[in-house]
């Protein structure tokens, strides 16, 4: 379907047009994806074409609910797999002290009052029908404010949603922390996390694995008597578990068991030789085994969350993907989509979904 549709498209639009206006992900879908079934060869030169090129565009983002759900774009985006998924907020302060402190609690004010104010656009798009924020956790600032916030955001698509909010943030205005009032720039650090879900591949394995199954288990008992006694080692398989009870019953001396359960997945053995039973050494092992899996399974699944968390942004100049100016005049501009407006104070009151929109918009 894709490939039909991208045929019929290209067919109105020259060989040769320059690629000037072109989201980067777009372009790379387009001239490095060979699943689509396009072969394109474009050429960069003058922006004389540019028409031909942003009806192609347009034409293009109306194809970016089915390119959404292909393995295309999920090989350009791994994170996308997840955008149905509740997700994390982690709001941090950058370099300047009280100010940024403050421009933390500022942007904290502000994805709460978008979050409690949402409602879902006119789309036929997957956007969440609600959402409800749950707070984690708040460290604040030594002179006020916050240093860090952290919440959840709950509902589907949240992470569709919110995004686009990852990355620093810049303020510049009159700040109300400096004795001259002197303008002042800050940053603060958005990190949107998806949260994993029951359904979530990772935590399917998760659940299956950590689950010790017979087959994965090697049992071996070894038993030793007292004086004079022999030591006797037998792997242990349903016949000679028998055997084992059998001797053991008719035993008239102390004999002392000692079990060692091994794991094949994962390699990790447990010996034991508590008690005076195969049977109850073997429960006890078992039970240490099933939490040395465990804790194993789940030391990855951290592991992978950590991955798709990925690195802490750290709010500095030269990386902010949005600033907010308050003095001399009003202003937000997203520096991705260059979308902006004068009414910053709207912005910050919550009024976040045409920036939202605009980004989800521009990357199909």
């Amino acid at each position: 379907m894709i490939r039909i549709l991208m045929v019929v498209l290209l067919t109105f639009v020259r060989p040769s047009l320059s690629l000037i206006h072109l989201n980067p992900l777009t372009f790379k879908l387009l001239t490095k994806t060979p699943s689509l079934g396009v072969n394109l060869n474009f050429s960069f030169i003058s922006t004389s074409n540019s028409k031909f090129i942003n009806l192609y565009y347009r034409n293009f983002c109306n194809l970016s609910s089915t390119l959404r759900d292909s393995n295309t774009t999920t090989e350009l985006d791994p994170l996308r797999k997840y955008d149905r998924n509740s997700c994390k907020l982690i709001i941090k302060s950058g370099v300047g002290g009280s100010e940024s402190f403050d421009w933390c609690r500022i942007l904290t004010e502000m994805y709460k009052k978008f979050i409690s104010h949402y409602e879902p656009p006119d789309s036929d798009d997957n956007f969440p029908t609600s959402l409800r924020l749950k707070e984690v956790d708040v460290c604040p600032g030594s002179t006020g404010g916050f240093r860090r916030v952290e919440f959840d955001v709950i509902g589907d698509y949240a992470y569709r949603l919110l995004k686009g909010e990852n990355g620093t943030h810049r303020l510049i205005r009159n700040s109300p922390f400096n004795s001259e009032n002197k303008r002042q720039t800050s940053f603060g650090s958005v990190q949107v996390v998806p949260i994993l879900s029951d359904t979530d591949e990772e935590v399917v394995n998760f659940k299956k694995n950590r689950q010790l199954l017979k087959k994965d288990l090697i049992i071996e008992s070894m038993r030793s008597s007292g004086k004079g006694g022999q030591n006797v080692n037998k792997v242990e398989t349903a016949g000679n578990l028998l055997l084992l009870k059998s001797i053991f019953t008719q035993s008239t001396i102390d004999i002392f068991v000692l079990v060692r359960v091994y794991h094949k997945p994962t390699g990790l053995s447990v010996k034991v030789q508590q008690e005076r039973t195969n049977t109850q050494n073997r429960e006890i092992a078992i039970r240490m085994l099933t939490k040395l899996v465990d804790q194993h399974y789940l030391k990855k699944l951290n592991e992978k969350v950590n991955e798709i968390k990925g690195e802490d942004l750290v709010g500095t100049w030269g990386s902010h993907i949005r600033t907010y100016t308050l003095n001399p005049e009003q202003r937000v501009k997203d520096h991705r989509t260059n979308f902006e407006t004068s009414k910053a104070t709207n912005v910050l009151n919550g009024d976040l979904l045409p920036f939202i929109l605009t980004y989800l918009n521009s990357n199909v």
